[in-house]
């Protein structure tokens, strides 16, 4: 249980909402605190422009006794249930006038400590503000002197803050709930195609192939998850695809290996029934078994060779290719019956692999030595316009030429000519080395009959 409660937890939709949630909620916090300190700061404020303008009254109105403290009351707009007045004057006779429960309100501030400026803190009275201001007038005689004592509570002030902050912080809640609720679900509808990719993968490791191939559901958006879904569809095709070359290589391989395992049974059967008896027989049935042992030997050698080419990392130099395939085209000249004629520049330079380009017109030679007649002229063609090599033989048909670097494939003209031997993996292994050089193959057509392997190679650059 818990287990799966971690693996959703380090789901990307769970950590995609962890950090929206974290910077939604900073957000919210740093608004909300913005918030409740500007309408703080404005209210100390204007709770300070209104105490300094009642004190300015009360010294413009010039309140030095009781009948000045009457009129000055009777015109004020002045809240006592919050605003507490002292006004204390100095003649021969000391008085003082104040207004309803200030009195009672001063006895309360009487731990109070100075927040800074004009604010003040009391356990019993709160918050308030408290500003006085002296003032001397000369009456007649004698000079009055005149003190005004102003306490302002800030209590409806802190109760309103407090209020809007509760509601700001209720609404923070909700949205916060909602945007996380709704940033989990789009996070989770966006990353579908990954956990169908996942699923999926589960299913190749299973090896249920068919059940797989090209069938994830391509998005249209999010486009990054669009193309991964194509590019998985395409890896998916390409790995089907090379699973079933490598089935039907192993079916080849099997039916190529029983006719000559197939032979060489029937005759060493054939010694061994009959080769007392018969003893002219054991010579011709040994050659049979000599040159089906030597076809499977062949064959086995070409297998390998073609794997080595699909595992090999070679180094590419640039190389003069003109007396490379001369030197292959005069060695090879002495093993066929047909004559080689080669066309070449002074200079051909590429960036080839020596030895593997050898291989390849080895190669080529080899298959144009068996489909041209005796009298046959094979021409190999190393110029800066040209690298190829002609037969001149019955020719690919257009059907045959899409298939000829398949493995074990050999085309319909060997059921004409069944004297043409071989196992089908030359050009396979021509196309592979090709390949490593970073070059390319292609076959044409010859004229007036054959085929020509026309093959490109990087320039020396």
């Amino acid at each position: 249980m818990r287990a799966s409660l971690t693996s959703r937890l380090q789901t990307s939709s769970a950590q995609i909402t962890k950090v929206y949630g974290m910077l939604l909620l900073g957000l919210m916090v740093a608004m909300c605190l913005s918030v409740t300190t500007l309408v703080g700061i404005n209210a100390l404020h204007n709770t300070h422009q209104q105490a300094h303008n009642v004190l300015k009254g009360l010294r413009d109105t010039y309140v030095l006794n009781r009948d000045d403290w009457y009129w000055w009351r009777v015109g004020s707009p002045v809240d006592s249930r919050s605003t507490f007045i002292r006004v204390t004057t100095e003649t021969p006779k000391k008085d003082t006038v104040s207004t309803r429960h200030t009195k009672d309100f001063v006895k309360k501030t009487a731990d109070a400590k100075k927040i800074f400026g004009d604010l003040y803190f009391s356990q019993d009275a709160g918050f308030y503000y408290y500003m006085t201001t002296t003032q001397k007038v000369q009456d007649g005689k004698q000079t009055v002197s005149a003190k005004y004592q102003l306490w302002m509570s800030l209590t409806n002030a802190v109760n309103l803050l407090l209020t809007l902050l509760r509601i700001i912080s209720g609404l923070m809640l909700l949205f916060f709930l909602l945007g996380t609720g709704f940033i989990y679900g789009l996070a989770k509808r966006l990353n579908r195609p990954l956990v169908n990719l996942t699923q999926y993968t589960k299913v190749l490791n299973d090896n249920n192939w068919s059940q797989a191939v090209d069938s994830l559901p391509v998005p249209t958006k999010p486009t990054e998850v669009r193309e991964l879904s194509i590019e998985f569809n395409q890896l998916l095709h390409s790995i089907n695809q090379q699973a079933e070359n490598d089935r039907q290589f192993v079916s080849n391989v099997s039916h190529e290996l029983k006719t000559p395992i197939a032979g060489i049974r029937g005759h060493v059967e054939l010694i061994q029934r009959h080769g007392k008896r018969d003893p002219k027989m054991v010579p011709d049935a040994l050659a049979v078994i000599d040159r089906e042992s030597l076809r499977m030997q062949r064959m086995i050698e070409s297998l390998l060779n073609l794997s080595h080419a699909s595992q090999l990392t070679i180094d590419r130099q640039p190389t003069d290719l003109v007396p490379l395939v001369a030197k292959v085209v005069g060695d090879y000249q002495r093993q066929i019956a047909q004559d080689i004629m080669l066309v070449a520049d002074d200079s051909v330079r590429r960036r080839v692999n020596s030895a593997t380009v050898e291989q390849i017109f080895l190669a080529l030679l080899n298959n144009a030595g068996k489909y041209s007649p005796p009298t046959g002229i094979i021409t190999v063609r190393v110029t800066n316009k040209e690298i190829s090599v002609s037969d001149v033989g019955p020719g690919i048909s257009n059907g045959d030429k899409a298939r000829v670097f398949e493995r074990f494939y050999r085309g319909s003209q060997t059921g004409a000519n069944s004297t043409v031997k071989g196992t089908g993996l030359g050009l396979a292994i021509v196309k592979q080395l090709v390949a490593l050089n970073h070059g390319d193959i292609q076959i044409l057509d010859n004229q007036p009959t054959g085929s020509r392997f026309l093959m490109h190679f990087p320039t020396d650059s």
